[in-house]
């Protein structure tokens, strides 16, 4: 090996070095965060000031950029890129998902982002919210700009384009409501009880009281249909 060659090869085991004792304290720097914070970060490519709560879990090589924010109690799969977004408690979002991927404006001469006076603004112009206890199925797509409204579900390889209101169950691409989780009084009333604001302990108990106000419901309904039916 000349000597060329050896510089060559030394600096690159130089870089790589760096890189890789950078990767390090990165990983360590989690691993004190998680315990102090009760989280359960396995990725590296995270801003650790996007993560608002505990009990967070969000799992290797997803990618939750600096200008997003998780509420508690999140569940986050692998391969998920995650890029200017609010997302709210209890949600379970799957692997591969991407939400608020940078889109190319339409509406100027080029799409070429060579053109942009700052790639970022530009790409991602339209923040997304993800409300609570939403749940994203593997491998969907969440525009720019989208809001998912509480309780939403969104089904496995979904495109969606368009904001999806509270409780909705959407799926396809372009995603379509393929129908409600409960009817309009029942997600009046589990909004108002608003149980996922609360620590977890407290929320399971706002929850059974939900179920049983809802068995109530289906009782006297009932009874309701056989007095009119003598």
């Amino acid at each position: 090996m000349d000597f060329l060659n050896l510089y060559k090869t030394l600096r690159h085991y130089k870089e790589y070095s760096k890189i890789e004792f950078q990767r390090y304290q990165k990983k360590q720097a989690i691993t004190e965060f998680n315990n102090k914070t009760g989280n359960f970060i396995y990725t590296t490519d995270i801003d650790l000031n996007s993560v608002k709560g505990s009990n967070i879990k969000i799992f290797e090589d997803s990618s939750i950029d600096s200008h997003t924010t998780i509420g508690m109690h999140t569940f986050i799969g692998c391969y998920t890129r995650v890029t200017k977004t609010n997302i709210g408690n209890y949600c379970s979002i799957a692997n591969y998902v991407n939400i608020g991927d940078g889109e190319h404006p339409l509406e100027t001469i080029s799409t070429n982002s060579i053109f942009f006076n700052d790639n970022y603004d530009e790409l991602t112009r339209r923040p997304c919210t993800i409300g609570n206890d939403v749940w994203i199925g593997v491998g969907s797509v969440i525009r720019r700009g989208v809001t998912i409204g509480d309780g939403a579900v969104i089904g496995a390889n979904s495109f969606v384009n368009k904001d999806v209101l509270p409780f909705s169950i959407v799926a396809g691409s372009p995603a379509k409501v393929i129908r409600k989780r409960f009817t309009d009084d029942k997600i009046a009333r589990i909004i108002k009880s608003n149980w996922w604001n609360f620590p977890l302990e407290d929320a399971k108990l706002k929850i059974e009281e939900l179920k049983k106000e809802f068995q109530h419901i289906v009782v006297t309904t009932s009874n309701a249909d056989l007095i009119q039916n003598l």
